[in-house]
């Protein structure tokens, strides 16, 4: 079978023709599409994706509108979950790249001075065949800056994308496109972003492929490499365009999943239980929405959604950039993890307690205060968004370190925290503490923490040792 990557836009038209409960039944008969298959009501980019199914030769194509029941949400959670081996176990994914929403087609009118030809030359006294071709656009696909494409570009085992000025493949083995047409190394193609994926979601990618001769029941050692493509895809996620802030962990859990089924690691919330001290290291970048369309609406969301992911989750902030901290300079594990509760979907019931973490580590108290000057807005970089100074105690103070928190400050007045150590950072000549900074929070009688940024401290500094929750 055949599965087709596209974008709903405003999803008016694809909701028109979609699966639910009240038309599942009569969908399940023989010929029950029948009625939808019509052109004059069918949208334009489901029509052109069945012509190149029936094309190549396919009785089967998998399209999320007709193969979800929309308003069930049972299964909508079954097949989102499931999503990664829809598209992994596809002959081929079809990727609509010529623009957003199902009426876009597929097939995009080109401007036909622009197109590809070949040209007869001699080189050298020898005839040769020359491919002259437009400069490559460097425009990325709409495809590149949304959420739920993600596991879609890293699962698919071979895409043809129409785009609007040239087809491309991609394999595990090559890339091509209209003007390279053979069988192109994929290195030799040239990396604009229109072109090729983000090298995070490749690396991601061959990973991926190479473990695919493991046994399913062997259980694979967590390696550094994994982590490294891991959080480097994390990045590239975060980038990406969503309409719904509960679709952060959704979207992931197809790629998720299909790792956790072949390594035996438990993913936890876009981390994993088996490289939690580093992955809990994640900050807010003060980088711009590198994928974000213009004019989309899109704002920048300081409250912490519980419904959304526990807050020591890189998806709890997730309405922006987020990166961690470098990979080589991270040693010298100081806190234990202990138990947790996540479950992805959250059961209702369950509230804000779904995803509490516990972990043993040593616990210091300190005050946080804004800093004196705007060091974000003098000369954005890769540092925290919204950055803070950490001092030792009120008044009097003594700065020991920095803050880069997950929200700004409501108050110019200092604030207490509490700072769990994950481990140690070499920067340079000097060795950082780094830690999360959490916030005590009362709700329904009973206290636990919430995490409120990433702590860096000058000199590690020993504390006492505690056990703590955090949701």
């Amino acid at each position: 079978y055949l599965a087709l990557s596209y974008t709903w836009g405003g999803a008016d038209e694809s909701l028109k023709n979609s699966t639910y409960q009240s038309n599942i039944h009569q969908r399940l008969q023989p010929y029950g599409l029948r009625g939808i298959l019509n052109p004059k009501v069918l949208p334009q980019v489901y029509q052109d994706a069945l012509l190149v199914a029936k094309g190549l030769g396919y009785r089967y194509i998998w399209i999320d509108a007709f193969c979800i029941i929309q308003d069930n949400d049972t299964d909508i959670e079954a097949q989102i979950t499931n999503m990664g081996y829809v598209y992994q176990n596809a002959d081929m994914t079809i990727a609509a790249g010529g623009g957003a929403g199902s009426e876009v087609p597929l097939f995009v009118k080109r401007q036909v001075s622009a197109r590809p030809c070949l040209v007869k030359a001699t080189v050298n006294g020898q005839p040769r065949y020359v491919i002259v071709s437009r400069p490559m656009d460097d425009t990325t696909s709409v495809l590149d800056s949304r959420l739920w494409v993600f596991q879609e570009q890293i699962l698919s085992r071979r895409t043809v994308q129409f785009g609007p000025h040239y087809t491309t493949w991609r394999c595990s083995k090559m890339n091509a496109i209209e003007s390279l047409p053979l069988n192109v190394p994929e290195e030799s193609i040239p990396t604009e972003e229109a072109l090729q994926l983000d090298d995070s979601i490749k690396k991601l990618q061959v990973w991926i492929k190479d473990t695919a001769s493991h046994r399913l029941t062997a259980q694979l050692d967590f390696t550094h490499e994994f982590a490294s493509a891991w959080y480097s895809a994390v990045c590239n996620y975060t980038n990406r365009n969503w309409s719904n802030r509960k679709d952060q962990i959704g979207a992931v859990m197809g790629v998720a999943s299909v790792i956790a089924t072949r390594s035996g690691w438990r993913h936890l919330a876009g981390l994993w239980r088996e490289d939690l001290p580093y992955g809990l290291a994640w900050f807010k970048c003060n980088q711009p929405y590198a994928n974000r369309e213009k004019g989309t609406g899109y704002t920048d969301d300081l409250e912490h959604e519980a419904n959304c992911a526990p807050s020591w989750s890189w998806a709890a902030r997730a309405n922006g950039p987020v990166v961690f901290l470098p990979r080589a300079g991270f040693q010298s594990y100081l806190v234990e993890v202990g138990e947790t509760d996540w479950e992805w979907p959250a059961p209702a019931q369950k509230g804000i307690a779904n995803g509490r973490l516990t972990l043993k580590g040593q616990l210091l108290q300190a005050y946080v205060q804004p800093v004196p000057f705007n060091t974000v807005a003098l000369q954005p970089n890769s540092e925290g968004k919204w950055k803070a100074q950490l001092v030792d105690s009120v008044p009097n103070p003594v700065l020991v370190g920095e803050v880069y928190l997950d929200a700004p400050m409501t108050s110019s007045s200092p604030e207490t925290i509490c700072c769990l150590l994950l481990g140690t950072l070499h920067k340079g000549y000097r060795y950082w503490g780094v830690g999360l900074a959490l916030r005590i929070v009362e709700k329904d009688g009973r206290q636990y923490f919430e995490r409120a940024g990433l702590v860096g401290l000058f000199n590690p500094v020993a504390g006492q040792t505690k056990i703590v929750d955090i949701y």
